[in-house]
């Protein structure tokens, strides 16, 4: 990443607006099972974790975010530049009781079923990296989306026995997409589902799927 100097005010990339302090969500990584039975690591790690909660410049127009790293330089602060939209630095919630998801890298479908049937009217916010049955959430009642927030889409895949890491059933993906909004259910039917490998779809290439779905406020 590109580091740069900026003084006390700093301008976006983006659109030229005077940049605010505030907070952000950073990738954290967790370590899966390892490679060989007589390993005593992990060997593949992937998205996951809670997070870790950094400090950042955030465009209060349009979004972008840079993190900065503070350095004994006189009157400046040195800045690491990068794209931040994906994880959405934190801000107020206008919705009571908002459950809140930042980065999310899947689970099982049927644990992730059970939450969402658990969550009756309380407004759910997706604002980061949803991945894998983190997507599930796309159909709960009163679900909102971050402008900047991205999706990884796939195909269900067997964890368990001598088919483990094989793509599941149809069964199993028609269980996986009864959870989405109808035009999502449908394009997962017809395309996303045919492969494990992710499919990355933005917020608002998913809103222009479904309409239905609204930005946070």
């Amino acid at each position: 990443m590109a580091e740069r100097s900026a003084h006390r005010t700093t301008s976006c990339k983006k659109c030229n607006t005077v940049m605010r302090p505030s907070k952000a969500i950073a990738q954290t990584f967790v370590g899966g099972a390892p490679d060989f039975i007589d390993d005593t690591h992990s060997s593949t790690f992937s998205a996951g974790g809670p997070g870790e909660l950094i400090d950042c410049l955030k465009c209060p127009k349009c979004g972008w975010s840079m993190t900065v790293t503070k350095r004994q330089t006189g009157n400046s602060l040195t800045i690491s530049a990068f794209w931040l939209g994906a994880l959405v630095g934190l801000s107020f919630c206008p919705q009571l009781h908002a459950k809140t998801i930042n980065i999310h890298a899947g689970g099982f479908l049927v644990s992730e079923s059970k939450k969402i049937n658990q969550i009756g009217d309380e407004h759910v916010r997706l604002m980061g990296i949803c991945i894998s049955s983190c997507t599930m959430w796309l159909g709960v009642k009163n679900v909102c989306i971050g402008k900047y927030s991205v999706f990884g889409f796939h195909g269900a895949v067997n964890t368990k026995g001598p088919n483990a890491g094989k793509p599941s059933s149809k069964i199993v993906n028609d269980f996986f997409s009864s959870h989405f909004p109808p035009n999502i259910r449908k394009k997962f039917n017809e395309a996303w589902s045919k492969s494990l490998k992710l499919t990355w779809v933005t917020a608002s290439e998913l809103k222009e799927l479904e309409p239905r779905l609204e930005y946070c406020k």
